[in-house]
């Protein structure tokens, strides 16, 4: 008998809850589990990318700073909040630059 039918007589009901797929927070789901702190993750990916929090791993680096980041979402995160609308000026000519690194490179040149 489906354990659906055991919490619920309804026909209806226990299909419904029978043909239910198990949804991302939903514990039945989280069967890939982190040995270092107990956190489970419902695929390998999620696992994996909490798995550099504790290894220390930040392989997305920031391309206007020499920050880096254990996730591309923190990359963009802190590019949004720290860096969007920020332009790098010439206080010579007054030309804008993206990166701090491509002021340095005019400013060398000149």
């Amino acid at each position: 008998e489906p354990i659906a039918d055991m919490f619920c007589p309804s026909t209806e009901t226990s299909r419904q809850l029978d043909q239910a797929t198990p949804r991302e927070n939903d514990v039945a789901a989280k069967q890939f589990l982190c040995f270092e702190c107990g956190n489970k993750f419902s695929n390998a990916y999620n696992l994996k990318r909490h798995m550099r929090i504790h290894s220390g791993e930040k392989p997305f680096s920031c391309p206007y700073c020499e920050l880096s980041f254990h996730a591309t979402s923190a990359r963009l995160r802190h590019i949004q909040r720290g860096h969007e609308s920020k332009l790098y000026s010439c206080l010579t000519c007054g030309e804008q630059f993206d990166l701090k690194t491509q002021l340095n490179h005019h400013l060398s040149a000149n």
